[in-house]
């Protein structure tokens, strides 16, 4: 397929749309400051290991005796880690689960506010959503290298069961996955993601999850490994083509994941940022996040 999805800056909008619209991937290249990644990465490592940093994980060891299904959604495994086994640090409880993600990643993750409120990027998402762009969501998501049965991402899938939900709606009206960007930003680079090149309705009895192994000839004919270096990021369509991201070949894989949504799209009050940091930001970037509480705690 040839670099076709490569880019090296976000100017050309149209180019990028088009490419989201007949691969559901585009690459922008050497983008962040790799001084500010490694700032972040050493900062998300240090937190791993204290419990009131991260948020709850599922115990994949304890559904993997119990006979849970482990082609769905993270969220509906059943059984999450202890407080007491968080606590036992990173060593242990990656041996139990295979990813967790950074509590208040805002105000736990110092640099992290260069990344997600980069006003390039704003401009960006303004002109992709063809509307005023508002910070949706923000994950810190930590991937380990264990024995556990692979489980969500590990397979081939599409998003389309699990809209994009919010966890304190003020509708129930989902939004539709035109109305958002999903920018996903690699800590350290990487290259086990792969992706389809194709429409899932343009292939017939696909399932919903399925492995390499299980990958029928037709489908394997469009996968593609980009490799992502240091600095760049990827945008993609998730629902409407199949992805899925290896079990990490290092002890830790660190992925960033920001949403934007149109300005017109529901609201809701996740993300939270100090008010002190808050007052930082230019009008600009509050107007950004204000489908967010911006009057948190000033600790």
């Amino acid at each position: 397929m040839g670099k076709n999805f490569y880019y090296k800056n976000l100017n050309n909008t149209n180019k990028i749309q088009a490419s989201m619209n007949k691969f559901g991937l585009s690459i922008i290249e050497n983008y962040f400051n790799v001084s500010t990644l490694s700032k972040i990465l050493k900062d998300v490592k240090l937190k791993l290991n204290e419990v009131k940093y991260v948020n709850p994980a599922k115990n994949i060891k304890k559904a993997e005796e119990l006979g849970d299904d482990f082609r769905q959604e993270n969220n509906r495994i059943k059984y999450d880690l202890t407080k007491n086994q968080l606590k036992k640090g990173l060593r242990y409880y990656s041996k139990l689960t295979n990813q967790i993600s950074i509590k208040n990643p805002l105000i736990n993750i110092k640099d992290l506010k260069k990344i997600v409120f980069d006003e390039n990027l704003i401009d960006f998402a303004d002109r992709y959503l063809k509307s005023e762009s508002k910070l949706g969501d923000v994950k810190i998501g930590c991937h380990f290298k264990n024995d556990l049965p692979e489980n969500c991402i590990n397979f081939f899938h599409t998003d389309a069961q699990n809209k994009f939900k919010p966890k304190d709606f003020n509708s129930k009206k989902l939004i539709k996955d035109n109305d958002i960007l999903k920018v996903i930003i690699p800590l350290k680079g990487d290259n086990e993601y792969n992706h389809i090149l194709k429409r899932k309705d343009y292939f017939k009895n696909v399932p919903q999850y399925f492995n390499f192994i299980e990958m029928k000839p037709e489908v394997k004919k469009y996968l593609v490994k980009p490799i992502l270096k240091k600095g760049d990021f990827l945008i993609i369509d998730g629902t409407n083509f199949f992805h899925q991201a290896e079990s990490p070949k290092s002890e830790i894989r660190i992925i960033l994941y920001i949403s934007f949504i149109k300005k017109s799209k529901m609201k809701y009050y996740d993300l939270k940022l100090l008010k002190k940091d808050y007052k930082k930001l230019s009008f600009k970037q509050r107007n950004f996040f204000s489908f967010h509480n911006q009057y948190y705690s000033s600790n």
